[in-house]
This record gives C-alpha cells, structure tokens and sequence, in this order.
C-alpha cells in the first residue's frame, strides 16, 4: 500500500466516525428516572426555594419548580441534547438548558434548541406540606 492509499483509507475512517459520532452522539440517551416515588416535606431547610413562586430544587435527577402559576412540576432534570441539568426560568416559565440553550415547557415539551427529544414529566400530589413525586 502507498502513502497516498493508506491517507485516502485513514481519512475515510476518521470521517466516517466523526460522522457517526455527531449522528448519533449528539442526542442524550434518555437518562431519565423511572419508577420514581418519594415525598419532600416543604418545611425541610433543603427545599425552602419550593416556597416561593420560581424557585426549583433537584432531587434524584427531577428538577421540582414552583411555577409562575404557583403550582408544583416534576421533569427530568437533564437536557436531552447532552445530558447538561435544566434551570427553571420564571420569566419565561420555561425550563433552561445553560449549555447549549434549549428550552422546554413546564410539561417537559420540547421548545427549542438543539435538543430534539421531550423530557419526562413526572406527577405530583400535595398534600399540605408534603409533595409526592412519582411515576
């Protein structure tokens, strides 16, 4: 094999797993949590940002938000792109991906971005002082 073969051969392997990585890389897997179900108790000093209306907290891989309404969501916490943890954004009532910048609804839909997948919405129940998130 000559020199200007085996660059040809080489070259075409590098580009071809380039292309492969980027195809097929570049989506998350889904990472989400499944068979989800626990309870946090608002009174506890690690939730108090659930108190107020745009705060949000993750807890197992969910990020729980106190929406511009004032209710409680459950998504998966990580973008679908590349895995980066979402921001609940108040002014926007959207969930943020600092990374990259996508952008998903409060039921996980996706808005815009670079991500191409939903997220999973988990539920929730309240009662009093007591959220139950599950699946």
């Amino acid at each position: 094999m000559d020199r200007k073969e085996f660059l040809k051969i080489t070259g075409l392997s590098a580009a071809s797993l380039a292309l492969i990585y980027c195809l097929g890389g570049c989506e998350s897997s889904s990472n989400a949590p499944s068979n989800i179900d626990f309870t946090i108790d608002l009174n506890d000093d690690k939730y108090l940002r659930l108190k107020v209306t745009g705060g949000f907290v993750i807890v197992n891989d969910i990020l729980i938000a106190r929406t511009l309404d004032g209710s409680f969501v459950a998504i998966a916490a990580r973008c679908t792109h590349e895995g980066e943890i979402l921001e609940y954004r108040l002014d926007t009532n959207l969930l943020y991906c600092p990374r990259h910048g996508s952008e998903f609804s409060t039921s996980g839909k996706r808005v815009s971005g670079p991500a191409r997948k939903d997220l999973i919405q988990y539920k929730i129940e309240v009662k009093g002082n007591v959220l139950r998130i599950y699946s």
